[in-house]
């Protein structure tokens, strides 16, 4: 028996599977109830549920009565009935899908996550009280119990019940580093509910490409030129991190208790020998080889990387499990063939459909300065409209509202000649250096944004991931012929908006990696080769 009740909270906590979360959300995805008990609730079969987490990252959009920040007072019961949908959701109407075709993109919509009033969860059953004020505490002069009991009531009134108890449920399978950092935002009203893009019968594989490119020379400075010039920014951030994690390893102590969590900027060990230029390369045997670069760093950090994970009929798969991607898992299989196999089955949609061009396209043309240009840029541009005091990158600047991003999607598909979703990939911006070989002549602050705005795209583009669905492994479904290749099978995600607050740290972080990977010699340097340069 199923039901198609589209109150979320009618479902139990215990009928969704905590999926994977980054800095910003957590998701979920739903799988029902585990006995006949309980009706399968179809309005969420195949679909996932994306929520905000606490503390907050800030996003690169506002909204003209912006509620994208919540207070942090736990006593505060305003409930805010007008909180708009989740800022990702109208950014991919109203951005994203201008500029990424609709087959590349996942599906969203927002969903109410507030539990009426006097609904609880036990481990094994949803529960409707009648809340009669305050007559239940009156019955205990226990102060803590009361404590206890007022909280607990609270919650039965203030819609978060389900979204605690969701917390509760799936909160020992989050990784110990993101638990320290923070979890679900209790106060949210709306979550975001989205296709399963790792559900289903096969397999799913998640990929974080991150840079695709050398950058414009034309505005480096002399000292970093050259380094720039050889070596991409994921290989020499690949350097810097695991010189980093080297270090910590040196010093580490063996009183644990006197350790402090990580900060979480570089919690995953980074992917070794991976370099995203053999990815976004046009040659297929580079993309092979990236491919194998990326398994090899999978297997390596016992799937602690962050630029490859690996999903089975909905489930993240352990290096350990790794046969799991098989049809039937053989008893006796080589580890080379098992990656051969494994990069066979996502050639065909890595190479033969348009999302890692257009990803290439868009990262490139959108940061045609480097951050170095920009900084020049901007620095000129406060010196000649008096802002003195705000050298900065982005000081003082507002977050961009929906109808200014608009406006920026309308003069860059206007400056390289394109049509909206256009799939072209970066041969038809070969010219886009050339343009860019001066420095910007910025007279207005809508100049001054437009150059911010572009850099902050290019960073959305450079953080996405990729979603490629393929059948198990020696399925009669596994060989896929090229007129049979469905395109909507590889999927864009993790498309907000970046913020104006980010860009100072970028700044830094970018003199901090090139600095330290300038320290090795030259003949020690990675040669990363840019086959649209």
């Amino acid at each position: 028996m199923a039901t198609g009740n589209n109150d979320i909270t009618s479902t139990h906590p215990t009928d969704w599977k905590y999926v994977s979360e980054g800095g910003a959300t957590i998701v979920f995805s739903y799988v029902g109830p585990s006995d006949s008990s309980r009706a399968k609730n179809t309005a969420f079969q195949g679909m996932v549920l994306r929520l905000r987490k606490v503390p907050s990252v800030p996003l690169g959009v506002r909204f003209d009565s912006d509620s994208s920040s919540f207070s942090e007072d736990e006593d505060d019961e305003e409930d805010d009935e007008d909180e708009p949908d989740d800022p990702s959701i109208a950014f991919q109407k109203q951005c994203m899908a201008r500029l990424v075709p609709n087959a590349h993109l996942p599906q969203l919509e927002s969903i109410i996550v507030r539990s009426p009033p006097g609904r609880s969860y036990t481990s094994d059953a949803i529960i409707e009280e009648k809340l009669d004020g305050q007559d239940a505490l009156q019955d205990t002069h226990d102060h803590d119990e009361h404590h206890h009991r007022h909280h607990h009531h609270k919650h039965l009134t203030d819609g978060s019940a389900w979204l605690r108890a969701l917390a509760a449920t799936h909160d020992e399978l989050r990784p110990q580093t993101r638990r320290a950092l923070g979890g679900i935002d209790f106060k949210r009203r709306k979550g975001v509910l989205a296709t399963d893009l790792v559900g289903g019968h096969g397999m799913s594989v998640e990929i974080k490409p991150k840079w695709s490119f050398l950058p414009n020379p034309a505005h480096l400075s002399a000292e970093f030129k050259p380094i720039k010039t050889k070596t991409c920014r994921f290989c020499m951030h690949t350097h810097m991190r695991t010189q980093e994690a080297t270090s910590k390893e040196s010093v580490q102590t063996e009183d644990v208790e006197e350790q402090k969590p990580s900060s979480g900027r570089h919690a995953a060990p980074p992917a070794v020998g991976y370099c995203p230029l053999d990815l976004f390369s046009p040659r297929s045997d580079r993309v092979r080889y990236a491919v194998h670069a990326l398994y090899d760093a999978w297997i390596a950090s016992e799937g602690k990387a962050n630029n490859l994970k690996v999903f089975v009929r909905g489930k993240g798969v352990k290096v350990s499990g790794r046969k799991l991607i098989f049809h039937n898992p053989p008893s006796e299989l080589e580890e080379d063939q098992i990656r051969t196999a494994f990069a066979d089955s996502l050639l065909p949609l890595l190479t033969q459909t348009p999302v890692l061009q257009l990803l290439n396209r868009l990262q490139r043309t959108l940061d045609m300065l480097d951050v170095e240009g920009l900084v020049k840029v901007w620095e000129k541009w406060c010196r000649s409209s008096g802002h003195v005091g705000e050298n900065e990158l982005g000081a003082g600047c507002e977050e961009p509202t929906l109808e200014e991003w608009g406006s920026f999607i309308d003069s860059y598909l206007h400056e390289l000649g394109l049509d909206e979703q256009s799939g072209k990939g970066p041969a038809e911006s070969v010219n886009g250096k050339a343009k860019h070989a001066e420095l910007p002549d910025v007279q207005t602050e809508e100049e001054m944004r437009f150059y911010l705005l572009a850099y902050l795209l290019s960073a959305t583009f450079k953080d996405c991931s990729i979603i490629v669905r393929v059948p198990l492994l020696g399925s009669d479904m596994s060989e896929m012929e090229d007129a049979n290749l469905d395109s909507r099978m590889i999927t864009l995600i993790d498309l907000d908006p970046k913020s104006m607050t980010r860009l100072k740290k970028w700044e830094a972080l970018d003199r901090e990696i090139v600095s330290t990977y300038g320290q090795l010699r030259e003949e020690e340097r990675t040669a990363c080769i840019d086959d649209w340069n």
